[in-house]
């Protein structure tokens, strides 16, 4: 049974750990999910016995968290954008991080991914 305030606490994990090029979670580096892991543990107690179990749910919520929460920041950037003015950056990314965030999404190859994902 998955713990109540799983999903938050990956979304704190997230803006508590530099993530440079961690623009999707393919991109994370295996070190950066660890330490997100890690401050889970900050969040929540759990048996030695039921780690491997807490650490199933963890790979299965935070992936879909992390993905979640980076296309929301990419609706808003877009909503700004249709509107006219610039959407200030999150306070947990750093300034390189929010730049890079933003060449990635404009990337040819990442826009064609984000048309087909919407028209379907």
């Amino acid at each position: 049974m998955e713990p109540v305030g799983l999903a938050k606490a990956c979304t704190k994990a997230f803006t508590r750990v530099d993530n440079p090029g961690g623009y999707t979670w393919r991109l994370t580096p295996p070190a950066v999910k660890d330490s997100y892991f890690e401050e889970l543990r900050k969040e929540f107690a759990w048996s030695p016995e039921d780690e491997l179990e807490v650490k199933g749910m963890w790979e299965q919520k935070a992936p879909k968290r992390y993905s979640d929460m980076m296309s929301d920041y990419k609706r808003k950037l877009r909503a700004s954008t249709d509107e006219g003015r610039e959407m200030d950056r999150p306070l947990w990314m750093s300034a390189k991080f929010w730049t890079g965030l933003q060449a990635y999404w404009m990337h040819e190859a990442v826009q064609a991914v984000s048309q087909r994902a919407r028209a379907n």
